[in-house]
């Protein structure tokens, strides 16, 4: 504090790395897929398009989702809590942990009412929760994947800003699933280093989908340039 911010407050917060809260992250990710040719010369090729967020509490847990939605259409799921877990502290720490309640979206090609919005609460139940610790500007998350007793997923992240104090992005550094012995008793507390056994045989690191994370704030789940389609989103040189 002494050295670094010169016990300011407000400089610290500006410029030592955090975790935001009041929105979630959202990463975008492509790849090509080739198709069956059928009847014709030319082999017709797809692309593929899919979104991995986190939403991130102050009790040091965290909300994750894969899905071929865009974050409008996500956002309603992951602004509920999956669990009834009531977060620690008080005031406004403890007010951010609670369901948050999105605005209507009453632009062109929004939600047409209350039938997408039902549509989102069935689709909470593919939110998937763990812990998470941050260590400098390092975030280290764990979650067991349901109906599963050993298959866990590491996830190690690293927090970055487009201009100072903005804390909107997080860089995917790996993404690991591990498959301990069925009936282990060992802790599962995330990693603050990756795994040293990450060779291992019930170890796999993925490759695909680690696009750097976007932060998208509650009020502008509906207007955010992720909702676009992917024929304004990319482009491909043949």
């Amino acid at each position: 504090m002494a050295t670094k911010y010169r016990f300011s407050w407000k400089r610290m917060f500006i410029h030592h790395p955090h975790l935001r809260f009041d929105g979630l992250y959202a990463a975008r990710n492509t790849y090509v897929r080739t198709g069956v040719v059928e009847f014709t010369n030319h082999k017709p090729v797809h692309l593929v398009s899919y979104f991995r967020y986190y939403r991130f509490l102050p009790d040091g847990t965290f909300l994750y989702r894969t899905s071929p939605h865009v974050v409008s259409k996500v956002a309603k799921s992951m602004a509920q809590l999956p669990f009834p877990v009531p977060c620690a502290g008080s005031g406004s720490a403890a007010g951010q942990c609670a369901a948050v309640k999105l605005p209507r979206n009453r632009g062109p090609g929004g939600p047409g009412g209350g039938k997408e919005w039902q549509a989102a609460d069935k689709d909470r139940a593919a939110v998937l929760w763990g812990h998470y610790v941050v260590k400098g500007n390092k975030v280290h998350c764990t979650l067991v994947y349901p109906n599963s007793t050993s298959t866990e997923l590491h996830c190690h992240l690293a927090m970055w800003s487009t201009h100072p104090g903005a804390n909107n992005r997080l860089a995917i550094e790996s993404i690991i699933t591990r498959d301990r012995e069925l009936g282990s008793t060992a802790e599962l507390v995330p990693q603050q280093e990756p795994n040293a056994d990450e060779d291992a045989p019930s170890v796999k690191s993925h490759s695909r989908g680690l696009a750097p994370c976007v932060f998208v704030p509650w009020e502008q789940v509906h207007i955010s340039p992720l909702n676009k389609p992917s024929h304004e989103m990319d482009f491909m040189i043949v």
